[in-house]
């Protein structure tokens, strides 16, 4: 309001009330100076005061300031230094409730930005003065700049009611409505299957916390939307409770959606959280029903027959699992969503054991051709696991892989007996006992495509690979036991999965060997006709240290059967019908995976 557009005080001095008119006009001038001075400082007073928390994920900076540009508009924003001296930690409403009673806020506001399939998804959070939260809004964009253009658009627009009546630090609860009032206890439920890191722990806690309210609680295996509706028949529940885990900075987040029961569609979703596993599951415990209780008293009890509720999964429950137009697609288990981990890394020790031996011998044979056992030999391994789809996307793409392994023998070496060994295999002169350093190689490289199912995570694999096995014979110091070294050429076709039992992790694998070298063995000197496949078994056990870090031993059986192929008339010296290769090993080691990104 600007002074000089009023008129200029009168100057004559013989005009009648003159004075009087001059004082009169000096008190307006001193009066509208006050109120636009005071007039600010009172519709600022008159402003919610709200605390804003950080954002957290991807671009979420960007969003952050976006958000803080609308509130600015509306609301009196305080400090975040005495909110965090109030609250150090955020493991339940009551910190949060703390936090708002040193920054003298109303409301508290907080978000996540997450990415899945291609888009960006931001959800905002208001919380009251009590710590509880009042209402969440959630969209998403393909780029992080429409993302806040429609922050920009609809944070106010959605959440400022919320944010405007949000209860002040310590002021009680409004009364529920009337229709959330509705008696505890009052009908079935069924709890499906949850999905993350923890869902069991989580899903437990939810059904001991829904029974504490006074439920019938029954739970299902299956969760697609057919299943949510025959097992809400089976157990006449009117509602019907699906639940995922996923981790939040260090915390954890359950997010817990009801469906209804008499046609499966979506009655509401809510999110619980904690700092730590043991922190969310107290919240849950604390806050299941008075998050979603209103929720499962809207639900229906199942009253269509068998036939005519299948027709309504097709229609209803069908359409409901896409969601609204600025709310993320919500999976079903087995569909994409969270991205699996992409890369994981493997490093061994291993104790190994080598047995070829040849069947058949012609009785002619000379007895040139000796079995050869190599007790104990060490070794290393290393091998990695890579799925380049998951680092940015979920789904069919995410579990196609590209693995690598390669070992490698040290310190071995093979023994020589001169002159012969007697007919106990026992050597007649030990002194004579000739020693050839021995080395042994192997590697891998192929595909891999995993097929998550549920916890487990079965597979498949198709690899080309090598192994060698030989001695260092200096000239004209051949050993006596003629022994070939093989040099393996390979294509492996096998399958295995990882099967998480109790604490540890087993894994089973078999594999077929398709041959196609065979080193000196297919050698003109040798047995030129050669030919061979071979079968591999494995079994590791694994003991996960953390969620990426895991301690496993393993043991690995390679068996190659060959059929010589000998032509009559050959080296009679080098005769045989078959013979088989056997390798055995025991490894210890630790494995690094990249965790899945949820």
């Amino acid at each position: 309001m600007s002074i000089g557009s009023y008129p200029l005080l009168c100057r004559g001095q013989n005009a009648p009330g003159s004075h009087r008119h001059i004082v009169a006009r000096l008190l307006s001038l001193v009066l509208l100076t006050l109120v636009s001075l005071c007039a600010p400082a009172a519709l600022a007073a008159a402003k919610v005061p709200v605390v804003m928390l950080n954002f957290e994920g991807p671009g979420s900076t960007s969003i952050r300031k976006v958000a803080l540009s609308v509130l600015r508009k509306h609301v009196a924003l305080a400090d975040r230094k005495a909110f965090v001296t109030g609250a150090p930690s955020l493991d339940s409403d009551a910190d949060y409730a703390a936090g708002a009673l040193a920054a003298e806020v109303n409301a508290i506001v907080e978000g996540r930005v997450e990415k899945e399939k291609g888009y960006f998804i931001v959800t905002v959070t208001v919380r009251g003065g009590d710590g509880a939260v009042i209402k969440e809004m959630t969209t998403k964009n393909r780029t992080i700049a429409r993302l806040g253009n429609d922050v920009r658009r609809l944070l106010w627009r959605e959440l400022g009611e919320s944010i405007k009546g949000a209860p002040a630090p310590g002021a009680p609860e409004p009364a529920e409505p009337e229709e959330a009032a509705t008696p505890r206890g009052t009908g079935n439920v069924v709890v499906l299957p949850f999905e993350g890191p923890g869902a069991e722990e989580a899903r437990g806690a939810v059904v001991s916390a829904l029974e504490g309210a006074g439920l019938e609680v029954s739970t299902a295996e299956a969760s697609d939307a057919p299943a949510r509706v025959g097992r809400a028949r089976e157990a006449n529940a009117r509602a019907v409770i699906a639940g995922t885990v996923s981790r939040k900075g260090k915390g954890l987040v359950t997010a817990l959606v009801v469906y209804d029961g008499q046609d499966g569609k979506r009655l509401g979703k809510q999110t619980i959280e904690g700092r730590s596993q043991k922190a969310m599951l107290t919240n849950i415990g604390k806050t299941v029903w008075s998050s979603v209780g209103s929720w499962v008293m809207q639900g229906e009890v199942p009253k269509a027959e068998p036939e005519e509720a299948a027709d309504a999964v097709g229609g209803d429950v069908a359409e409901d699992e896409a969601l609204a137009e600025d709310e993320p697609v919500e999976e079903a288990p087995g569909a994409v969503g969270p991205r699996p981990s992409p890369l994981t890394l493997g490093g061994y020790l291993s104790a190994l054991n080598r047995n070829l031996s040849y069947d058949d011998l012609p009785a002619t044979s000379s007895g040139a051709l000796r079995d050869y056992n190599l007790p104990l030999g060490a070794a290393f391994e290393l091998a990695a696991t890579w799925y380049p789809a998951a680092h940015f996307t979920g789904g069919f793409a995410a579990n196609l892989g590209l693995e690598v392994a390669f070992g490698q023998a040290f310190g071995m070496e093979s023994h020589d007996c001169r002159p012969a060994l007697d007919l106990q295999g026992n050597c007649t002169a030990p002194a004579a006992v000739a020693d050839f350093p021995t080395s042994s190689r192997w590697y891998s490289i192929g595909a891999r495509w995993r097929i998550p199912v549920g916890t487990t995570e079965p597979y498949v694999q198709l690899a080309y690979g090598g192994h060698s096995f030989g001695t260092t014979v200096a000239a004209g110091d051949e050993p006596e036991f003629a022994m070939p070294d093989v040099s393996y050429g390979f294509l492996r076709l096998g399958g295995g999965a990882r099967l998480p039992l109790g604490p540890l992790v087993v894994e089973p694998r078999l594999a077929y060997l398709f041959v196609l070298g065979l080193g000196d063995f297919e050698s003109s000197d040798w047995f030129p006709g050669a030919s061979g496949g071979a079968i591999e078994a494995m079994l590791r056990v694994g003991f996960p240290l953390s969620e990426a870090l895991e301690v496993q031993a393993a043991f690995n059986y390679q068996a190659y059967g060959l059929s010589m192929n000998v032509e009559p008339g050959g080296n009679a010296d080098r005769a045989a019908g078959s013979a088989s290769d056997r390798y055995l090993s025991g490894s210890l080691g630790v494995e690094y995976k990249i965790p899945a990104s949820r």
